[in-house]
């Protein structure tokens, strides 16, 4: 029976870190649960599996924190995506599991975006993935990011980067993304005071 990746739904708000997210998968998902609890073992997270009428839902529950902090949660949307993009999800589900799962998890500063950048007096950018909405039939499938970046004074100098670098940046790496995902990202940037 072949794999299907039914929906992935996780976080409130952009703003927040979000502690758990469920998927709804089936198919032939031979030790799905010995595969969960080894996952949610070595990550020390909570998980669970409930099946109904041929269907999984997969639930890792993480910790929330505020997205200025992402830092100090445990997304548990992001860990959900790691731990499902090991099975073989074909098309936009294995491209949004691998982007949930493997670019943006754990990448609280921007690097695998390349949007990292460090100001000497405000610190690091910080970026929280706080909404993740996944529907099969959907074309409209959402991460929602909330990018917290230094504030530039007027004596720093011109190579520093700016918002406009950032969001130029951004947009190309998720034009690029779209592309391959059919998701639609919505970005929140927070100039800090």
């Amino acid at each position: 029976m072949q794999l299907v990746f039914t929906a992935l739904q996780g976080g409130l708000r952009e703003n927040m870190v979000p502690e758990s997210a469920t998927a709804v998968v089936s198919g032939d998902l031979a030790d799905l649960q010995a595969k969960l609890d080894a996952f949610v073992a070595e990550h020390k997270l909570r998980g669970e599996i409930q099946e109904e009428t041929g269907q999984y839902k997969v639930t890792i529950i993480g910790k929330s924190a505020h997205g200025a902090m992402p830092a100090s949660g445990v997304n548990g949307a992001t860990y959900l995506a790691l731990f499902l993009s090991q099975f073989d999800f074909a098309g936009p589900a294995k491209d949004y599991l691998d982007i949930a799962g493997k670019i943006l998890l754990n990448d609280h500063e921007g690097e695998n975006l390349k949007i990292a950048h460090v100001d000497e007096k405000m610190g690091a950018l910080s970026m929280n993935a706080g909404v993740f909405r996944f529907d099969e039939t959907s074309a409209d499938n959402t991460i929602a990011l909330n990018i917290r970046y230094p504030k530039r004074n007027k004596s720093q100098s011109k190579s520093s980067q700016s918002l406009k670098t950032y969001q130029l940046l951004l947009l190309a790496f998720l034009n690029m993304v779209t592309r391959l995902t059919m998701c639609q990202w919505k970005i929140h940037l927070c100039k800090p005071c």
